[in-house]
């Protein structure tokens, strides 16, 4: 039977919060799923409880692909109406899936769609809530930051083939160029119930990434697109992005932290 959603965990490295988070996807209730899993970069792993479940595929590619093409092979294998997205060391609660494709289902304009987002410790522990914006139509939050965490977000795979799907170019950021992308084809709601779990810990690829690069140039672009789609006045959304690139040098030199941590 073709799944309703597939979701796909990219990871490169096997432990137990890969585990969590591939077991927190099978849990999900009032949906039919397929979890796609892209190893990349172990050589061998043992073999995990889940990877005997028929709703698991399990991709293994040897070389280090990368966040990116590690979600580009994972889309490709996909067989869902949906696609949702979640980290390796993140979690999604059993309603999240059920809750995305009713939105999406009862705002067929809306091209994805996220969820409120709690914190959690390296040890699984409540940690806060991250403080973000909600509601039917969050873009233009989206033209100042990017305000929807990529490990809450569920897609139209028909959209994703619209826009050209994941940038293959970008090694950081594609998460928002996407989700920018995205929002010209219409209104991006973010469900206020919190549905998804983001592991905070010192090895969160987003402390690294650089304020300067492709990644920079091609989310300014994306967001003056957004700006313009929205009618948003022309100077409006030069000072958003001069403010964002800003946050980007602070948060780079450790002045401010990153907007998970609030």
């Amino acid at each position: 039977m073709t799944p309703t959603v597939s979701v796909i965990i990219p990871t490169n490295r096997v432990d137990s919060w890969l585990d969590e988070a591939v077991q927190s996807a099978l849990d999900s209730s009032d949906v039919s799923i397929e979890v796609i899993v892209v190893i990349n970069g172990p050589a061998s792993f043992e073999p995990r409880s889940w990877t005997a479940d028929p709703r698991v595929v399990l991709v293994h590619e040897r070389s280090r692909l990368g966040p990116t093409r590690a979600m580009i092979e994972g889309v490709a294998r996909a067989r869902g109406e949906f696609v949702a997205r979640l980290d390796a060391d993140d979690r999604m609660l059993p309603l999240r899936l059920s809750e995305q494709v009713a939105r999406l289902r009862a705002q067929p304009t809306a091209p994805l769609v996220g969820t409120a987002t709690s914190r959690i410790t390296p040890e699984g522990e409540p940690a806060g809530n991250i403080r973000m914006p909600s509601g039917d139509d969050v873009r233009r939050h989206l033209v100042l930051f990017n305000c929807i965490p990529h490990s809450s977000v569920m897609l139209r795979r028909s959209a994703l083939e619209e826009v050209g799907g994941y940038d293959e170019s970008l090694e950081q950021m594609e998460d928002y160029d996407l989700i920018l992308r995205l929002s010209v084809l219409g209104p991006v709601p973010v469900l206020t119930s919190l549905l998804t779990e983001y592991r905070i810990h010192p090895g969160q690829l987003s402390r690294g990434a650089t304020p300067y690069g492709l990644h920079i140039q091609r989310i300014s672009v994306a967001r003056r697109t957004l700006g313009r789609a929205l009618g948003m006045n022309r100077l409006s959304v030069a000072a958003r992005d001069a403010l964002w690139r800003a946050a980007q040098y602070a948060r780079y030199h450790r002045v401010t932290r990153p907007g998970h941590e609030y």
